[in-house]
């Protein structure tokens, strides 16, 4: 069977794969939720050609209730062939990183990472995921040869995720 890696874009997007995490995130996020970034409803227009603070918002804007404060949520999964060297990996692109710290300054972005293998999820907050990668606890790659991106294991995400903050700050 063919990775995702292996897969060309038109391929990639017509699967099974293209909003995976995205439909898991709306099937196990416990409070309100809309959508707030680029997706579907795009499509059709080129919104990589605006500028990367834009075309990089987060997904979702969530709350664990719907009187709890609302918080930015980027959805993200492994995917079913997302191993390196059999180890399970979340990705995050370089360029979406530093976005999503300028959206971070203004209001608290946390990442929703989804892993396929286990049906589990990790919730954890842009700060922890770069506090990961800044002690070392990943390594770098490429998308396609061209677009860099951090992976760190799920098992390290996992233990390093700062996730009883955000559940005593936002709520849940």
């Amino acid at each position: 069977m063919e990775t995702f890696k292996e897969r060309d874009w038109a391929t990639r997007k017509n699967g099974d794969f293209f909003d995976h995490s995205e439909n898991k995130f709306e099937q196990h996020w416990d409070g309100p939720y809309a959508h707030f970034g680029f997706g579907a409803a795009t499509e059709g227009m080129a919104t990589y050609k605006m500028s990367p603070f834009v075309s990089h918002t987060p997904d979702y804007i969530a709350a664990t209730s719907p009187e709890a404060r609302p918080v930015l949520v980027e959805v993200q999964g492994t995917g079913k062939g997302g191993s390196n060297n059999g180890v399970i990996t979340h990705k995050f692109k370089a360029k979406k990183l530093d976005c999503l710290g300028k959206w971070n300054v203004l209001d608290e972005v946390t990442f929703w990472l989804w892993e396929d293998s286990t049906q589990t999820f990790v919730w954890t907050s842009y700060v922890s995921v770069r506090l990961m990668i800044a002690r070392g606890l990943g390594s770098m790659g490429t998308f396609d040869g061209k677009r860099p991106y951090h992976e760190i294991p799920v098992g390290v995400v996992a233990e390093h995720a700062d996730t009883a903050r955000l559940r005593g700050k936002y709520g849940r």
